[in-house]
């Protein structure tokens, strides 16, 4: 054998572990050395790609009539997240490197590779609700690309709408780029986030029952709709074994944002999100552990919840000026209002409410509020509003005031004359 010589035997797909595409083949190279693989994506962005695994093929050695002693000639070449190069690149080829020499063992073009991800895709079908599953518990980025497609229609139509979100849970310094939590960019900046949006975002969430059973599971099985394929599913938060309160939590991990968490924690009647960003690289996979217990320590030994409920009894009415009635009734909302606060925090309660309201007074008619004030700095108020009409004193009500006053003086004189 003079030359070298490979082949492509397989195209594996599999989802089930993120969009992974396995090349399986094997190549015999006249002097028996050990190449490089190497994926490109348009011909010139080299993609990093997992360890290639290596083994024998007795079948390679015996149609090539050639020693393979010493030499492991099979292969099988992992592609991870072939979705995501999809949208990047139109074309990818595999190559094999000897020296300065390329040999290109397999390539595909955008076409091909959605017609080869296509066909895959459609041999079984899975609930999204078991998507959720496979996403919050294992953290398989598929899933976070097929329920972005799923609820917004693409990738980037989920990116506008989450974006839209964030900004309204107080999220203000987060941009979301990708569905997984992976790198990326777009016209509008980096994916990006902080500890404090985190643990905003966390705070809307525990309030959906569904995301609390989700992210509460230790283990959850499931099959596709023909009941031919099973799934695992584990939690990986180790927290909820380990920590009295916790009721939620979710991991991540880049080579960027190292180790992340953040979860939610209940104790000391006190409902705490909480978040770590960067804490640690593996392979410290264990330090945010830590890293969190410190934070609810911290919470517990300076915080605490206080309920407050406001005096009201001296605000139960108030003058109205040129009303046919002197005092209109008054009503508030629940005045019980409860403060997550540092111990050494003070609290205050003040109404804010004008000495008198001009007439005309409409039922439920705003005329001021009780404020709760933490440090001198108001965090809450409750409206005050009348509780009935009182019309304002008009010409009819002055002059039918004049006709009852002349019909009693009348009235008097008439007594006085009989007796």
């Amino acid at each position: 054998m003079d030359k070298l010589c490979f082949s492509i035997d397989e195209e594996r797909y599999d989802d089930r572990h993120g969009h992974v595409l396995s090349l399986v083949g094997w190549y015999m190279h006249p002097e028996k050395k050990k190449c490089i693989f190497q994926l490109l994506g348009d011909g010139y962005e080299v993609i990093d790609i997992p360890e290639i695994e290596r083994y024998e093929r007795p079948d390679v050695a015996q149609s090539l009539d050639v020693e393979t002693e010493g030499f492991l000639p099979g292969f099988t070449v992992t592609i991870p997240e072939v979705l995501e190069l999809r949208r990047k690149y139109d074309l990818l080829e595999l190559l094999l490197l000897d020296g300065e020499e390329k040999t290109l063992l397999w390539e595909c073009a955008g076409d091909d590779l959605d017609e080869l991800v296509n066909d895959k895709l459609v041999e079984f079908h899975i609930d999204r609700v078991e998507v959720l599953y496979g996403l919050m518990l294992e953290s398989y980025n598929d899933c976070a690309v097929v329920l972005a497609e799923y609820a917004a229609g693409s990738v980037e139509k989920f990116e506008k709408r989450v974006n839209q979100l964030a900004g309204k849970l107080g999220a203000s310094n987060t941009h979301f780029v990708t569905p997984n939590g992976l790198d990326g960019t777009d016209k509008n900046g980096r994916h990006e986030t902080t500890a404090q949006d985190l643990a905003k975002i966390m705070a809307s969430c525990i309030k959906n029952q569904h995301f609390l059973e989700i992210t509460q599971a230790k283990q959850h099985t499931f099959t596709d709709d023909s009941g031919k394929r099973r799934f695992t599913c584990n939690n990986h938060n180790a927290l909820l074994s380990t920590m009295q309160g916790a009721i939620s939590g979710k991991t991540g991990y880049t080579s960027k944002a190292g180790y992340c968490y953040v979860g939610a924690v209940k104790q000391k009647n006190m409902t705490m999100t909480l978040s770590v960003l960067a804490s640690g690289w593996p392979p410290h996979k264990t330090y945010k552990w830590n890293d969190v217990r410190k934070l609810v320590q911290y919470a517990i030994d300076h915080y605490e919840k206080r309920e407050i409920v406001a005096d009201t009894s001296k605000i139960k009415e108030i003058y109205v000026k040129d009303g046919l009635k002197q005092k209109v009734l008054l009503k508030t909302g629940n005045l019980k209002v409860s403060f997550l606060v540092k111990k050494t925090d003070q609290i205050k309660v003040e109404s804010i409410l004008p000495s008198y309201v001009d007439a005309p007074v409409k039922k439920g008619q705003k005329i001021g509020e009780i404020r709760y004030l933490v440090n001198g700095k108001s965090q809450k108020a409750i409206p005050v509003y009348t509780k009935q009409n009182i019309k304002r004193k008009d010409y009819w009500y002055y002059f039918e005031k004049i006709i009852q006053r002349f019909t009693l003086t009348r009235e008097c004189a008439m007594i006085k004359q009989i007796r």
